[in-house]
């Protein structure tokens, strides 16, 4: 029992409870347990949907990024500012500017720069170096209805 105890203890702070391998899926348990964040636009939850997981060990930050995407674009990405870092990331897992240490992988439920079908999702997951201060993540997408529409979450890293 007491385990069990120590293993939500370490989930509810919020720390890394086992090796996570960057692969794009978020299914290591660890991701069920972390802070959820989903993307607001004017007060309201964000359509197209976004969200965001968090989580941490003692000098890595682990970010999940979740978007739903009709029509997944390469010139699709998130804006991420953690304390000292900013950058944006693609769908491809593709980070500007290159920020040291980081590691990505995506997995996408659809067709990259495909417009003849219907997409469904990307997921990012990214591993980086440790930092506190404040956080924002935001996200521009444009359905099919060729309305943009824009959202974020923000916060402040422990």
């Amino acid at each position: 029992m007491k385990i069990v105890a120590t293993l939500w203890a370490i989930f509810a702070c919020g720390k890394a409870p086992e090796v996570i391998v960057v692969d794009g899926e978020l299914g290591e348990s660890a991701w069920h347990h972390a802070e959820r964040h989903v993307f607001e636009a004017n007060g309201e939850r964000a359509r197209p949907f976004s969200e965001v997981r968090l989580f941490h060990d003692a000098t890595t930050q682990y970010v999940g990024l979740y978007a739903a995407d009709e029509n997944i674009q390469s010139s699709d990405f998130f804006d991420v500012k953690i304390g000292a870092f900013a950058f944006h990331i693609n769908p491809k897992a593709e980070v500007t500017p290159a920020v040291p240490g980081l590691r990505a992988a995506v997995d996408l439920d659809g067709s990259l720069d495909d417009n003849s079908n219907d997409d469904e999702e990307w997921v990012l997951e990214i591993a980086m170096p440790r930092t506190s201060g404040a956080m924002q993540f935001s996200r521009c997408d444009t359905p099919n209805d060729n309305i943009a529409r824009c959202a974020s979450w923000s916060g402040t890293s422990p």
